[in-house]
């Protein structure tokens, strides 16, 4: 039995638009609890409960890492912030 947290594999129920962005990032998903934006070294930016539209647009140009935390287990996707 695994340790740890729980991954769901829902590449198929899971859509972010526009990506990249300069702003405001649409999350397509079913149940989304919590979303935490993680910068490149892993350092938690900024959190958002139970929304499926987050700002990024006062974070510096980058690439960051979205964990999406559903009903059904936690997901993680790539942003590109322009």
């Amino acid at each position: 039995n695994p340790i740890g947290i729980e991954t769901a594999e829902l590449n198929e129920n899971i859509r972010l638009y526009p990506n990249p962005t300069s702003g405001k990032v649409s999350i397509e998903a079913d149940g989304i609890v919590l979303i935490d934006v993680l910068d490149i070294a892993g350092r938690l930016r900024k959190s958002f409960e139970e929304t499926n539209v987050i700002d990024l647009s006062d974070l510096e140009a980058g690439i960051f890492t979205l964990r999406i935390v559903l009903n059904k287990g936690t997901a993680v996707r790539k942003v590109v912030k322009r």
